[in-house]
């Protein structure tokens, strides 16, 4: 049982939300320069995107500090969801994900594995779902003559099964669901969208799973 959820009752919640907000919120706004450095790609201001992407994960940091998980996992779980948050929003502001963004994502998520003693079966992942989006970038690219799978999409969900192990399948296969389905209500299968953001609302939903187990079951 963890430590923070007894020193943490649901009445600190709030308190424990509008901290995340404060820091989600300096992270947004760092946002901006870090891609400029990287890429050189002016992000324009857009703060109402900005403010509900930190509203949603400032909610789920705080999902996270409350669960019943050890105090690691719930640190580690802190940190992956500002990774996600980071690569969630940049891919919605430019449709691009930087590959210093997703390759430290995958870094810091074998070291986490590597600290539960979990590193051969995350690393495993890793590459079978890099392997699996490479293969199916390679034929939309084939058969459709255009780029169907960004090399960003591929990196981050390698990064996924760093830090989520095989779990992370059932983040990316979710995730790409939710995406055809907005794809379609949308009408953007021809033009597409950012794939990061659902890959990375997959990953949530795998985590927060993960986190308060026994209390949720599949």
């Amino acid at each position: 049982m963890s430590v923070l959820w007894f020193c943490a009752p649901w009445p600190f919640a709030l308190p424990a939300f509008c901290i995340f907000l404060l820091v989600l919120w300096y992270f947004a706004q760092r946002l901006a320069l870090d891609i400029f450095v990287v890429t050189g790609i002016q992000v324009q201001p857009q703060a109402a995107t900005q403010a509900l992407w930190v509203m949603i994960f400032s909610a789920v940091m705080t999902l996270c500090v409350m669960s019943p998980a050890t105090t690691w996992l719930q640190c580690s779980a802190l940190l992956f969801c500002v990774f996600i948050f980071r690569l969630s929003l940049s891919d919605v502001l430019t449709g691009f994900l930087p590959r210093v963004m997703t390759v430290s994502c995958l870094l810091a998520g074998l070291c986490f594995a590597a600290g539960c003693a979990a590193f051969v079966r995350h690393l495993e992942a890793a590459a079978l779902i890099a392997s699996l989006l490479w293969v199916l970038r390679a034929t939309g690219r084939r058969f459709a003559s255009r780029e169907m799978l960004g090399l960003g999409d591929v990196w981050m969900g390698s990064a996924l099964g760093g830090w989520l192990g095989w779990p992370a399948l059932y983040a990316v296969l979710s995730g790409g669901a939710l995406f055809a389905v907005w794809s379609i209500l949308a009408g953007r299968t021809e033009n597409g969208g950012p794939l990061g953001p659902w890959l990375g609302g997959g990953a949530i939903g795998v985590l927060l799973n993960m986190l308060y187990q026994p209390v949720l079951m599949w």
